[in-house]
């Protein structure tokens, strides 16, 4: 089984994100904290993670050098309730494959689950 980790603070995120994948075809883990994310990035078959950006304590920009240190070939997909469009260039060239605002309109659902899908599969 292929994994796709979750990393977000709110329990209603990961669950319609679990959806997602799911639909992708993978299975979850779930992180509400850095702390919890830094166990799972290690786990086998890892294919990807999604980390909100806004998360207390250390946020998903650390979460994302954490990944990038231990598992630099990990692609990481950015979740944000404050998706401005200037966040965009930004997001890419600190290493995140893409950003999507949340919450996710229909088409972005499926455009997420398209990536999810292409992410599980590789």
């Amino acid at each position: 089984m292929n994994y796709i980790l979750i990393v977000d603070d709110d329990q209603n995120s990961r669950k319609i994100l679990s959806g997602y994948i799911v639909i992708a075809g993978g299975s979850t883990l779930e992180a509400q904290n850095a702390d919890e994310a830094q166990a799972l990035i290690g786990t086998p078959n890892l294919k990807g993670a999604i980390v909100d950006l806004r998360i207390p304590k250390r946020d998903g920009w650390a979460i994302l050098h954490d990944i990038q240190r231990l598992q630099p070939r990990l692609p990481v997909i950015a979740i944000s309730g404050y998706a401005e469009p200037e966040l965009f260039p930004v997001a890419r060239a600190e290493g995140f494959i893409a950003l999507y605002p949340k919450p996710l309109s229909e088409k972005l659902a499926d455009d997420l689950i398209s990536q999810l899908s292409e992410l599980l599969n590789h």
